[in-house]
């Protein structure tokens, strides 16, 4: 049996991942870590009020642009390098741990990529957080879980990763 666990680096990072080792351990499974990156537009604007734009933030100003896509890129590579060492260690911590483990990082739309790689590896399930956000940003922002869950063909495991202790912070 193979399971695809799909992380996003947050602060609900450990409970996915203590449930996914969980239910490893419950049905013999191999884990399949994936995390995905959405693709890095092949447009990058320049303002000079701005700065660089293109994947979310403002890195400054830059008098040439050709310099600034570069250091835009080399952001980039940057991010995509620290994001395969960091899911590398976890593959690893759960190896030791006696969870047979394949780190996957790809580049792509998030919802659509996870579900691919799903049917590619012929998974069982697919576990994904769900972080609890409100309504706007549901409308916002959409998420990552919910797509998956609507849109898979096999089972989707949903980890609440939202605590009371949360909850306590939002009511006040």
């Amino acid at each position: 049996m193979k399971i695809l666990v799909a992380i996003d680096f947050s602060d609900s990072l450990d409970a996915i991942l203590s449930e996914a080792a969980k239910w490893a351990g419950f049905t013999h499974a191999e884990l399949w870590l994936i995390h995905v990156v959405e693709s890095q537009p092949d447009f990058i604007a320049y303002s000079p009020d701005v700065g660089l734009m293109g994947d979310g933030v403002a890195v400054g100003v830059f008098a040439d642009t050709s310099q600034a896509h570069q250091n835009a890129r080399d952001a980039a590579a940057r991010r995509l390098r620290e994001k395969r060492y960091q899911l590398q260690e976890l593959a690893e911590k759960l190896q030791a741990s006696g969870v047979p483990v394949t780190p996957l990082l790809l580049e792509g739309p998030v919802i659509k990529t996870i579900l691919e790689e799903a049917a590619r590896h012929e998974v069982s399930m697919i576990i994904v957080g769900s972080h609890g956000h409100g309504t706007v940003h549901q409308l916002l922002v959409g998420s990552v879980s919910e797509g998956v869950l609507r849109r898979s063909e096999i089972p989707v495991l949903v980890i609440p990763t939202r605590t009371a202790k949360d909850d306590k912070k939002v009511r006040g």
